[in-house]
């Protein structure tokens, strides 16, 4: 997408390749200590945040985002009855699975939550040392994936017969940020499974930040 100069698309993966690296970093840290607006989040007795824990907390996340698209996609018709309740009733034991192993008081944080952390996407960066990261450029790439800024992305024309025609439009604006960022994102994200797995590539890796920040100098100013 950089390459071919799409930057509103580039901007919009790499915010993807960041939640990567928030999730990434918050399940192979040795520690994690989590943050709510700032504070400490209490410790749920009988559950401390382990390695094993936050793994578990990650499939319980996934095993509920699943069962919410299977319950979108059977209201809308595109999963036929009787597949549709085998198929529901399937994806709702496995939550309920998951959900008895993290305890109701992570079951909660979950669904309050809108990670696989039981906090927002904000915080989880906060308790990770990642703020600067996500105020640089998670937050302004979530505009547009909200469509919250869609006059930036819709040229309106109008015809010589009348009426108006809108046409969606991209631009090279946001490609070097974006190809930066991402960049950043994917070594952090290499580093920390290097350092979980123990496959000894520090320094292959080490080699790659210079070369990142090399390419920042190069890149145009906007």
């Amino acid at each position: 997408m950089a390459e071919i100069s799409l930057g509103d698309v580039a901007e919009s993966n790499g915010r993807m390749l960041l939640e990567t690296m928030l999730t990434a970093e918050f399940l192979m840290r040795p520690a994690v200590t989590l943050k709510r607006n700032g504070k400490q989040l209490p410790d749920v007795p009988g559950y401390p945040l382990t390695r094993l824990l936050r793994s578990r907390l990650y499939l319980a996340h996934d095993a509920a985002s699943t069962l919410k698209t299977l319950r979108g996609m059977a209201s809308s018709g595109d999963l036929q009855c009787p597949d549709a309740d085998r198929v529901l009733r399937l994806a709702e034991s496995h939550v309920q699975e998951y959900y008895d192993e993290i305890g109701p008081d992570w079951t909660e944080r979950l669904k309050q939550g809108k990670t696989c952390s039981g906090v927002s996407a904000l915080n989880l960066a906060d308790s990770l040392g990642l703020l600067t990261v996500y105020h640089a450029f998670y937050r302004p790439a979530s505009a547009k994936i909200h469509g919250s800024d869609a006059s930036r992305c819709i040229e309106v024309t109008e015809q010589s017969g009348g009426g108006l025609l809108y046409s969606t439009t991209s631009s090279a604006k946001g490609v070097a940020e974006a190809l930066l960022f991402s960049s950043l994102a994917m070594l952090s994200i290499l580093n920390a499974i290097n350092r979980r797995l123990g496959l000894k590539l520090d320094e292959p890796l080490g080699e790659i930040a210079p070369r990142i920040q090399k390419m920042a100098r190069r890149l145009p100013d906007e």
